[in-house]
């Protein structure tokens, strides 16, 4: 995965395998569909989501990924690792309380 240039993936948890990795996450997305997507779950991030429901869209955003600098690629890097971080926590006496109350 350290070699990919881009993540394409549906709802998935290896949405968060590519953001600690810095590697760019186009999530396929359905109009008309139940989705589980836990990206979905905070606020959208222009410089950290790239989104599709077409192949032209996927075409726009990987257009799009290509174009970014060292300073983007950077940003992005931050973002994602900040996303997966603020998703999960340690196992903690408090943390385990949400699901043992």
């Amino acid at each position: 995965m350290t070699q990919a240039g881009v993540m394409i993936t549906l709802a998935s948890s290896a949405i968060y395998d590519g953001l600690i990795n810095g590697i760019p996450v186009i999530r396929l997305k359905r109009e008309f569909d139940v989705d589980f997507d836990p990206m979905d779950w905070s606020e959208f991030c222009p410089e950290r989501d790239f989104i599709a429901y077409s192949s032209k869209d996927i075409k726009r955003e990987v257009n799009r990924i290509l174009c970014f600098d060292e300073d983007s690629e950077k940003k992005l890097r931050e973002l994602g690792r900040d996303f997966v971080k603020q998703n999960f926590s340690p196992i903690t006496e408090e943390t385990l309380q949400v699901f043992l109350s």
